[in-house]
């Protein structure tokens, strides 16, 4: 009789604090039926080791891969599961888990397991940038400043985001950009295939991963009391036209004026004077619960 149990990787990172590989191993053994699933763990033992972990595990047609961390480890398990029916299931770890909270994925361990039980499988976008994957929002200016500037801090967390905001603030500058023919003063532009950041910080509130369609956020820098709305607006999900220029297209260029910083979910990537930005319609499966659409 032919093996019919679906087969599920879940990728741990040995080096995560407060026990939580242990305790995602423990769940997922509780609250997954073996005569259903085949579950298999691997630990990563390097950077980059979680990619390779998924593509075997893709090549090998397992039905899903789960992933432990934030943005940027989803980011690179996600990149080896685009455009192949190994579904994604993301546990959100991470400082400020963007994609999940936009997919409205618990951000309870056990309730995010639980979701291979109760969730669904849907397809999303991803897109690249200048041809490297991005799953959530990437961008250039004062926001990929500041992931690069966290990147470098010992302690991670809300806390030390907001700290390194605020250090980073007032030498922060304007750049030009211009897109299609048109020149744009920016302080940050941001490519957005979901709606936040994360941590709730919804940079654009009516974003869309299944419409094959990007939203690029044009800020200028703010002062004063227009620096307090926007932020207000920003964690409300209130941002609107008032607060930045939007533009929407599934494939665009940019190009700067001065190089710019450049962050891809949240993790530094370099700095860039052009972004070549393409999107990928629904080349991802993840795992939702039942009520997303």
């Amino acid at each position: 009789m032919l093996n019919s149990r679906r087969k599920i990787l879940f990728i741990l990172n040995p080096k995560a604090g407060h026990g939580k590989a242990g305790n995602i191993v423990r769940e997922a053994e509780r609250l997954l039926d073996q005569s259903k699933f085949e579950i298999h763990f691997s630990e990563t033992e390097y950077a980059g080791h979680a990619k390779l972990l998924a593509k075997k595990a893709a090549d090998e047609h397992y039905d899903y891969v789960a992933c432990a961390g934030g943005d940027g480890t989803v980011n690179e398990v996600a990149s080896s599961l685009k455009d192949t029916e190994t579904a994604l299931l993301i546990i959100p770890a991470g400082s400020g888990n963007g994609l999940a909270r936009h997919l409205q994925i618990p951000m309870n361990a056990a309730s995010a397991i639980a979701l291979l039980n109760k969730g669904k499988k849907v397809s999303i976008d991803t897109f690249s940038i200048n041809n490297l994957f991005t799953i959530n929002v990437a961008g250039v200016g004062f926001d990929a400043l500041v992931a690069h500037r966290f990147a470098e801090k010992n302690k991670r967390g809300l806390k030390t985001y907001i700290k390194t905001i605020l250090a980073e603030y007032a030498t922060s500058k304007e750049f030009e950009a211009e897109i299609n023919g048109t020149v744009y003063k920016a302080w940050l532009i941001s490519i957005a295939n979901s709606s936040q950041f994360g941590n709730n910080a919804w940079i654009a509130p009516v974003a869309s991963c299944t419409d094959g369609i990007l939203d690029i956020i044009i800020c200028k820098k703010q002062k004063g009391v227009k620096l307090l709305t926007f932020a207000v607006n920003l964690f409300s999900k209130r941002l609107s036209s008032a607060d930045y220029t939007a533009l929407r297209s599934n494939q665009m260029t940019i190009k700067l004026f001065s190089k710019q910083p450049l962050h891809l979910d949240g993790e530094p990537a370099g700095f860039t004077d052009e972004l070549n930005i393409y999107c990928n319609p629904l080349s991802l499966k993840v795992i939702v619960p039942q009520h997303v659409e």
